[in-house]
């Protein structure tokens, strides 16, 4: 079986809409599960703070890439 390779690369010539919605998914998930990880260990809570912080860059990328049309999606 082939898998498909998983691109998350802003600074593509070409970025894509799909690898920013990865990127928010993986962050968020993981970040609520450090900081459910961290009511037994504070730096698992700072770590989980962090992957949640980044999700919302990443949303906000995302806003600003449909604001300006940079995705190069293929029709």
């Amino acid at each position: 079986m082939i898998l498909k390779q998983i691109r998350i690369n802003f600074l593509a010539p070409r970025p894509q809409r799909y690898a920013a919605r990865r990127a928010i998914i993986a962050s968020h998930a993981m970040g609520y599960l450090f900081c459910l990880a961290g009511l037994a260990s504070p730096p698992a809570l700072a770590g989980g703070l962090i992957l949640l912080a980044n999700a919302y860059l990443f949303h906000f990328l995302t806003w600003q890439g449909d604001k300006y049309g940079i995705w190069f999606e293929p029709a």
